[in-house]
């Protein structure tokens, strides 16, 4: 009898946190106000960690429906945009010798360096393929799926055949990233206490689906101006677009 309570009591309070969520959910459907047919919206972590990797069924009975698949940015465009605004010159800038400045130039060229600087090319790993395609960690490929979330997303709506489009601009989108970089006025917010600075926490927050969670680990662990240019000022402009898009198609 006693086991039966603590059992009842372990329900009753597991669905009392549920509920009383305010965001309890990663995925979201958008309807009403004259729209005839649902949109959706999920929320998705930059990460490959088959901890936090979880789509449900729900998830690609959404995608289908849908004719129109937004990202923050479109994949498919990425090296272009990086390409107009100078991000792709910076990353491949010349770091030490046998590489060329020119990426497009350099990328297949034929050189015969000394062995040691031959040996260092081969194992060279860069930084802006694993940033693009995998955001992998070597330390833990075998807890990660071989692509990130956004990514495989982009390859499952081009499966389908379904059109792809940015939610935001990509030059904006760097501007508000470097914006966000920047101290406060009053000075360095100290009062992380391990939201990003705590992955783990904040991985199994989004894992369960726990929107309010989240949302308080990014405000303690984040300063003023993050919370400001990275957040709140892209949500908007995501808003903003999204209910541009669901007026015609389905989002």
């Amino acid at each position: 009898m006693k086991k039966l309570c603590w059992v009842l009591l372990f329900l009753y309070t597991a669905t009392f946190a549920q509920q009383s969520r305010k965001y309890p959910s990663l995925l979201w459907k958008i309807s009403g106000n004259g729209l005839k047919q649902p949109s959706y919206l999920y929320g998705t972590m930059h990460v490959s960690n088959r901890v936090a990797y979880y789509l449900s069924e729900e998830f690609f009975d959404a995608l289908r429906s849908v004719q129109v698949v937004g990202l923050e940015t479109n994949p498919g465009e990425w090296l272009d945009n990086m390409e107009k605004t100078g991000e792709l010159s910076e990353i491949t800038r010349v770091r030490e010798q046998g590489f060329s400045r020119n990426f497009y130039n350099s990328a297949f060229a034929v050189s015969f360096p000394e062995r040691r600087i031959f040996q260092g090319m081969l194992s060279y790993d860069p930084d802006i393929i694993n940033g693009l395609l995998y955001r992998q960690d070597n330390s833990r490929q075998n807890f990660e799926e071989s692509t990130y979330i956004d990514l495989f997303i982009f390859q499952t709506a081009s499966k389908l055949n379904k059109k792809v489009i940015s939610l935001e601009d990509f030059a904006t989108s760097e501007i508000k990233a470097r914006l966000s970089a920047l101290p406060d006025t009053e000075g360095e917010n100290e009062t992380q206490i391990g939201g990003y600075g705590n992955p783990q926490k904040i991985e199994d927050a989004y894992r369960e689906g726990n929107l309010d969670v989240l949302d308080s680990l990014s405000k303690l662990s984040t300063s003023a101006n993050m919370q400001k240019y990275l957040i709140n000022d892209r949500n908007v402009f995501f808003a903003n677009t999204i209910d541009s898009v669901i007026q015609t198609s389905t989002l």
